[in-house]
C-alpha cells in the first residue's frame, strides 16, 4: 500500500526560503513521501493539492530570485490555486486548506520578522498542523501568543533554526538532563552584529561595516531588525522562555546598537546618518581595548535580567576570541566554575534552511 504524502507549506521565498527549496531538490529523493502543496511570499501563495514537482518549484525560485512578486508568476498545473497576501496570512487560510482537502501538513514560516504570521501558526497548530520556525519573531511576541504557539497538542512545533545559529540549542535548553538546570544563558548569535563589531574592532569605520555586511548578506531585508537590537531582544527572550521564565517583550532591557532616537527615523535616513556614529563607536572599541576587553553585542537570559545590549567582553575570554564569521552560546548552571560552551559558524541562509530542512524530516 502506498505511503500517504506528507505534505510542506513553506511561507516565505526570500533567501532563506529559496534554500530551503534547494535543500529539498537537492535531498529529497531520500524523502519520497514528502512532498511540497504550496510556496509563497509576501504576494502570496501557490498551492498544488496534488504536490509540486522539482522543476516547478525551482522555477518559483528562480523567478523569486529576480525580485518579482511570486504571485505574477503561474506554475504549469491545471490544479494551482493562488491565494492572495490577505487571506494567505490570515487564520482563515485554515478554511481554504479545508476546502482542498488538506487537513494536515508541515507549515515552515521562513518570512521576515515582521510578517505578522502569529495568528495563523496559532490556528493551524490547534488545528493539528506541524509547525517549523526559520523565523524567530512568532515565539517573540506576547506571552499569551508563545504559549498558545508551544503547548501540546496534535500538531508539533520544531524551531531550533530560530534561534539564528547552526546550533540546537532550542532542543539543549528543552531537555536538560545532569546536574544543576541552566541558570544564564549569554549567547552573541546575531551574524551581523558580531561580524560589524569585529571589523570596527579591528579599525573599520562602522558605516563602512554595516554597508559590508549588507553586502554580504548579514543583514536583515529590514536592516534596523539588526542595529537596533530588535533581533537579539527576541533571542534573550526565546532563550528565557525555553528555561522555563515568563515574561513580556516589553520586560527585555534593549540598548539599540545605533544612538538613542535613531530607532524612530525612516531607514534610509539612518542610512544616511551611519557615518555620525563611525567616531564615537570607534572611541568606545578602543577605551574597551585599553580595558583589555573587545564589544559584542548580547543576549542575556537569567531569572535578575533578561537583556540584549553592548557590552565589553575580556578579549582573551571566549566571546573575546569569538571569530567574525561564528556564533557563541554560554551556559551557566549552578555551582559551576565555567559555562557550557555552543559554538559553530554564524547561521547563513544555507545553514540555517538546512536547520530547518533537519527539523521537517525530524516530524515525518
Amino acid at each position: 500500500m502506498k505511503a500517504k504524502p506528507t505534505l510542506l507549506l513553506q511561507l516565505g521565498l526570500g533567501r532563506v526560503g529559496r534554500a530551503l527549496v534547494a535543500q529539498y531538490l537537492a535531498h529529497g529523493d531520500r524523502y519520497p513521501a514528502l512532498r511540497y502543496l504550496g510556496v509563497g511570499d509576501s504576494s502570496g501563495l501557490w498551492l498544488i493539492p496534488d504536490g509540486w514537482d522539482a522543476p516547478a518549484l525551482a522555477e518559483a525560485a528562480d523567478f523569486k530570485g529576480s525580485g518579482m512578486p511570486l504571485t505574477r508568476w503561474h506554475p504549469d498545473s491545471t490544479r494551482a490555486e493562488t491565494v492572495p497576501a490577505p487571506d494567505a496570512y490570515a487564520p482563515d487560510l485554515l478554511w481554504r486548506l479545508d476546502e482542498l482537502g488538506v487537513r494536515r501538513a508541515i507549515v515552515v514560516d521562513a518570512t521576515p520578522p515582521g510578517s505578522d504570521t502569529t495568528p495563523l501558526l496559532i490556528e493551524l497548530h490547534r488545528a493539528g498542523y506541524d509547525v517549523v520556525l526559520a523565523n524567530r519573531a512568532p515565539l517573540g511576541g506576547s506571552q499569551r501568543d508563545y504559549d498558545a504557539l508551544t503547548k501540546a497538542g496534535k500538531g508539533r512545533v520544531r524551531a531550533n533554526a530560530a534561534l539564528g545559529a547552526a546550533l540546537p540549542l532550542a532542543d539543549a535548553l528543552r531537555h536538560q538532563s545532569g546536574g544543576d538546570p541552566i541558570q544564564t544563558v549569554i549567547a552573541a548569535l546575531d551574524p551581523a552584529l558580531n561580524w560589524i563589531l569585529a571589523a570596527v574592532q579591528a579599525g573599520l569605520r562602522f558605516s563602512a561595516a554595516v554597508g559590508e555586511a549588507g553586502r554580504r548578506g548579514l543583514l536583515h531585508r529590514d536592516w534596523c531588525e539588526d542595529l537596533s537590537g530588535a533581533t537579539s531582544a527576541r533571542v534573550a527572550l526565546l532563550l528565557a522562555r525555553l528555561g522555563g521564565l515568563k515574561g513580556e517583550p516589553e520586560a527585555v532591557c534593549r540598548e539599540a546598537l545605533l544612538p538613542l532616537g535613531w530607532e524612530t527615523q525612516a531607514a534610509g535616513a539612518v542610512w544616511e546618518r551611519l557615518g555620525e556614529y563611525d567616531s564615537a563607536l570607534a572611541q568606545q572599541a578602543w577605551l574597551a581595548g585599553e580595558q583589555g576587553q573587545v564589544l559584542r553585542y548580547l543576549a542575556v537570559a537569567g531569572p535578575d535580567r533578561v537583556r540584549a545590549g553592548l557590552e565589553g567582553m575580556p578579549a582573551t575570554g571566549p566571546f573575546g576570541r569569538l571569530a567574525a564569521e561564528n556564533s557563541l552560546v554560554a551556559l551557566y548552571r549552578a555551582g559551576d566554575a565555567r559555562p557550557t560552551l555552543l559554538g559553530g559558524p554564524s547561521a547563513t541562509a544555507a545553514t540555517t534552511a538546512a536547520a530547518v530542512f533537519a527539523d521537517v524530516v525530524s516530524l515525518l
